[in-house]
């Protein structure tokens, strides 16, 4: 009867379970809940997306007539990763983070630009939406520039940082010199070519995802064939990622010979193979840039000249210009030969704009001397520096002014020029320009009247500027502490210089005037003579006589002789 009475008793227990027992999946199943974001994502980059789930769920992506579906076990949060470049494969291939199948056909190309649909389910009940957005390639980009050709024998660092593209160098030209890396800057620019290498790629890496990168000569030489380099001469580096890498792809062009029938003209070519890169549809040339291959320039000057007389200085500039890579360090030498042998040099280094400059100093050199000055390795610089001697000296002996000028004596000009007077700190005389004298007297004429005894000097000065007159800029001989210059005391000219000379005789006296005229001056002298009366005639003692005279006396006779005489010697004898 007791276990009778307790069968009720259970089946109500019994139904009360069962109904409990249903009443437990219906209230799970209204609190399962999912997430995921929008994302966005540049085609043939990976993204990652977070998905967040309470029970197992699928992710579903699709969009474009692509669909695939990614299982999610458990609960909690999972990253699917989504790897657009490797979307031609199985789902497995190029989705990660769950159980990935493909809906449909896999894709001929990488997942197109677009917006695709996520979609989180449980139990096949929606659960979360997010989106995913494909972004379309951007275009590549390239320029071209230039290595320095020794760059791999004395760096190891990455080259691509050393390289100078052309508009950075700025000399609106796209030469390369010879022996120079010419090198093409190919820029990523979001095209995303690099996605499938990891930072680093080789020639053959690139051209197992369909890439080619060849070099052609399109101006060759005359009944020779251009030559294409695909392999030979060509290195490449890279710097990919995150869509905004570099490549940089290095032509050597050490050894090409530039011949006279040619421009040297080569071009670049980035070619791709759609059927194996996803990211194009169609075969094509992704690039082209040209570079003119030439020889290297240098020349060189020097101020103030290659001639360097004293006054001229010790040193001197020189100045360049070269197509030579900004930074290229110039080693700028002068030699002096044996037995006096002397080095000069100096490194300097090729600005932006193609110069250099550098400065000597041959203070210690021997004058006269000539030796080569020349840029290091280029003998096309090679020039003749020659250091002039300058040779000077006078002798101004104190003397008294004749004929309004003084006279200098062992005159030595080298290279001609000036001597000057100066007294009191005034110029009191100057000659003319003079060409190169040696050991000779030098009048010059006095442009003042002396008064008193004066110190007056002489000065050597030299023409520099070769322009025929004295200037303040022209320098002396000898040096700033011990110059050409010699001084006297000058007597003013005497009274008897300012007279003419009277001759106490009855000579004829010559005076010569600056213009060598002579004139003659006379002087007149008396004599007194003793006169008497006329004596008449005596009368003859012969008959038929018509006179006589009266016999002189000895006395008489010799003054008149000698008054004759005197006469006579005035006169001269062409008025005898």
């Amino acid at each position: 009867m007791v276990h009778t009475r307790l069968v009720p008793l259970l089946a109500a227990l019994v139904v009360l379970a069962g109904a409990l027992a249903g009443v437990a999946p219906a209230a799970a199943s209204a609190q399962a809940s999912a997430s995921v974001g929008d994302y966005t994502v540049i085609r043939g980059d990976t993204v990652s997306m977070s998905v967040g789930h309470s029970a197992p769920a699928n992710l579903t992506i699709s969009g474009g007539g692509f669909e695939a579906v990614v299982e999610l076990g458990g609960s909690g949060s999972h990253t699917v990763k989504l790897d657009t470049y490797a979307s031609t494969g199985n789902a497995n291939e190029f989705i990660s983070g769950g159980s990935a199948t493909l809906i449909g056909p896999p894709l001929n190309e990488a997942l197109k630009p677009g917006t695709y649909t996520l979609e989180v389910t449980i139990d096949g009940t929606t659960e979360a939406y997010g989106k995913l957005t494909i972004r379309p390639n951007g275009d590549l980009t390239s320029e071209t520039g230039v290595l320095p050709g020794d760059y791999f024998e004395e760096d190891s660092g990455n080259p691509l940082s050393a390289v100078q593209t052309h508009d950075e160098i700025g000399r609106a030209n796209h030469h390369v010199v010879s022996g120079d890396y010419a090198v093409f800057v190919v820029d990523e620019n979001g095209s995303n070519i690099g996605a499938p290498f990891n930072g680093d790629a080789s020639l053959s890496d690139l051209a197992g995802e369909g890439f080619e990168i060849s070099v052609e000569e399109l101006d060759p030489e005359p009944n020779t064939d251009a030559k294409t380099y695909s392999d030979d001469r060509i290195t490449v580096n890279t710097q990919f990622g995150d869509g905004s890498g570099t490549l940089g792809v290095f032509f050597d062009t050490e050894g090409i010979d530039l011949g006279s029938g040619s421009n040297h003209t080569y071009e670049f070519d980035l070619t791709v193979d759609e059927e194996q890169n996803p990211l194009f549809e169609t075969d094509q040339t992704l690039l082209t840039e040209r570079v003119t291959l030439v020889e290297p320039s240098v020349s060189i000057d020097a101020e103030p000249g290659h001639t360097l007389d004293p006054w001229d200085g010790d040193t001197i500039r020189v100045t360049g210009e070269t197509n030579l890579l900004p930074g290229t360090v110039l080693n700028v030498r002068a030699l002096q030969e044996p037995p006096a042998a002397k080095l000069w040099q100096d490194d300097t280094t090729v600005s932006a704009d193609g110069t250099f400059e550098t400065t000597l100093d041959f203070s210690n050199a021997d004058r006269p001397s000539t030796f080569p000055l020349q840029v290091r390795g280029y003998d096309e610089t090679k020039r003749v520096v020659r250091l002039r001697a300058a040779n000077g000296s006078l002798l101004f002996p104190s003397q008294t002014v004749h004929d309004d000028s003084v006279t200098l004596e062992n005159v030595t000009l080298s290279n001609g020029g000036f001597v000057q007077l100066t007294a009191n700190n005034a110029t009191v005389g100057v000659t003319d320009a003079l060409q190169p004298v040696t050991n000779r007297s030098l009048t010059v004429p006095l442009n003042t009247t002396l008064a008193e005894p004066t110190n007056v000097t002489a000065t050597a000065i030299v023409d520099a500027d070769g322009d025929g007159e004295l200037n303040e800029s022209d320098p002396v001989y000898g040096s700033w502490n011990t110059p050409v210059r010699d001084t006297a005391v000058i007597q003013p000219a005497t009274a008897a210089e300012n007279k003419t000379t009277t001759a106490t005789t009855t000579t004829t006296n010559q005076t010569t005037t600056n213009n060598s005229t002579a004139t003659a001056t006379a002087t007149k002298t008396t004599i007194q003579v003793a006169e008497a009366d006329p004596i008449a005639p005596a009368a003859s003692n012969d008959a038929g006589s018509s006179g006589g005279f009266v016999p002189l006396s000895p006395v008489t006779t010799l003054v008149a002789l000698f008054a004759a005489a005197l006469l006579a010697i005035r006169r001269g004898p062409d008025r005898l």
